[in-house]
């Protein structure tokens, strides 16, 4: 049944208008972005179909754009609205992040790279460069590898600090098996990258993995 043929008080845009965004489902959230539904489902069955397609909104969310464009009922312009809702919350993230001293808002680094790293398929790697005041200056993606292993090459993380002037960095990678324990490699690679970067007075602060919803912290595993 149409949308349109609902009780009003049912009806996504009337129910959030009346309550607010915490009064909708997830299903009911993706139809007000998907505004209309496809081959005869409405926005709210289509967007019930995605979640259980996908398993979760996070992993809907984090699926590539080549992907979604492939899913039935979605295409390229429903597609782009959901990357630019998940860019959107990003940017936020980021723009709060840059308004004072990270170390201070250990839960936003938590949020910002959960938001950026959970539920991909590849490992990636990524670098948050801070100035003296540990406030973010810029945000690079390092690496991407396979399944099993990230090529994080210190030299070429150091170049970067260098080049921002960076006076810390934070580095995170993200682990699709969902297994958030550092491995021996990670624990090398780290100190390693430690090293390199106290040659030249810059402090590596922390290296986050993220698995799913969990985001481990190698400083505060000692394994820094």
């Amino acid at each position: 049944m149409s949308i349109a043929h609902w009780p009003l008080a049912e009806r996504p845009r009337e129910k959030m208008l009346a309550h607010g965004p915490n009064a909708l489902s997830d299903a009911e959230l993706l139809a007000i972005l998907l505004r209309t539904g496809s081959q005869g489902r409405n926005a709210v069955e289509l967007g019930r179909e995605l979640l259980t397609r996908t398993g979760s909104l996070a992993r809907l969310l984090a699926t590539p754009f080549e992907t979604l464009c492939q899913i039935p009922g979605l295409g390229q312009t429903k597609s782009l609205q959901f990357q630019a809702a998940l860019e959107v919350a990003r940017r936020m993230l980021r723009e709060g992040m840059q308004s004072g001293c990270l170390l201070d808002s250990p839960t936003r680094v938590r949020d910002y790279l959960r938001l950026t790293l959970r539920d991909m398929s590849r490992e990636r790697f990524v670098c948050l460069f801070l100035d003296a005041a540990h406030r973010l200056i810029g945000t690079r993606i390092m690496f991407e590898g396979t399944l099993t292993q990230t090529c994080a090459y210190p030299r070429e993380i150091v170049r970067a600090a260098l080049d921002l002037h960076a006076a810390a960095i934070i580095v995170a990678h993200n682990h699709p098996s969902g297994i958030p324990t550092p491995s021996a490699a990670d624990v090398a690679l780290t100190r390693q990258l430690g090293d390199a970067l106290a040659l030249l007075e810059i402090r590596l602060l922390d290296h986050f993995i993220v698995a799913g919803d969990t985001v481990y912290s190698m400083a505060e595993g000692g394994e820094l």
